[in-house]
């Protein structure tokens, strides 16, 4: 289980930031994937299912990466705030 941040500012899928990388043991993938860049804040962003940040994020106890509008979109996000849940049903077609 990886801790993510939810970022409905963000176009992208899924960002992984470094140290995630290595708890998931996806460095293969890192190696393998083609080299882009993003830009935010309502700039161009490439449409990119994973995206391996570059920057550290100084928490590494709460998050390993974002979770984007590239994802969420596909799915109904229920927030429960009483008991502190989220839930993800796929989107009915």
């Amino acid at each position: 289980m990886m801790p993510t941040r939810l970022d409905t500012g963000s176009s992208l899928a899924l960002e992984l930031y470094p140290w995630a990388v290595g708890q998931l043991g996806l460095e293969q993938q890192k190696e393998e994937a083609m080299a882009s860049s993003v830009v935010g804040a309502r700039g161009e962003a490439a449409k990119l299912p994973v995206v391996f940040a570059e920057k550290e994020r100084d928490d590494r106890e709460r998050e390993g990466g974002n979770i984007g509008n590239a994802l969420l979109r596909h799915f109904l996000l229920t927030l429960d705030c009483r008991y502190g849940e989220i839930r993800l049903e796929p989107e009915q077609q």
